[in-house]
């Protein structure tokens, strides 16, 4: 009986690494630096939706010097096609997308230390 119940625990093991294996899990990491280096740009492209769930795209900002643990929100969208966020000087970030489902999009971000940020391109 002993034996039935360790081959039915490694059959369990080896179908979740093989199910595991096949799907994609992966959160992409862009972590883009202001022209003045103050204030990072950190770009999350979480992709462990599965087929059936679009990607999910979100833009946060942060001081640079104190790490992505205090970092806020300026956009977030789902089904994003030709996604881009780029510094259009230390206090402005530009977004550019053709298509996509926009759920959060901040115009103005204010950090700690009261840096204001500007985003534009929200539609």
């Amino acid at each position: 009986m002993k034996k039935i119940y360790i081959c039915a625990g490694l059959f369990m093991c080896m179908l979740a690494g093989v199910l595991s294996g096949c799907s994609r899990k992966q959160i992409e990491l862009h972590d883009i630096v202001s022209p003045d280096g103050k204030t990072t740009l950190r770009l999350e492209i979480d992709e462990t939706g599965g087929a059936a769930v679009s990607d999910v795209t979100s833009a946060y900002l942060f001081l640079s010097g104190e790490g992505s643990s205090h970092k806020q929100l300026a956009f977030n969208g789902s089904a994003m096609s030709s996604f881009s966020a780029v510094w259009g000087g230390p206090r402005l970030v530009v977004l550019s997308y053709s298509a996509g489902y926009v759920s959060v999009c901040n115009a103005t971000s204010t950090l700690p230390g009261g840096n204001k940020i500007s985003v534009v391109g929200c539609r």
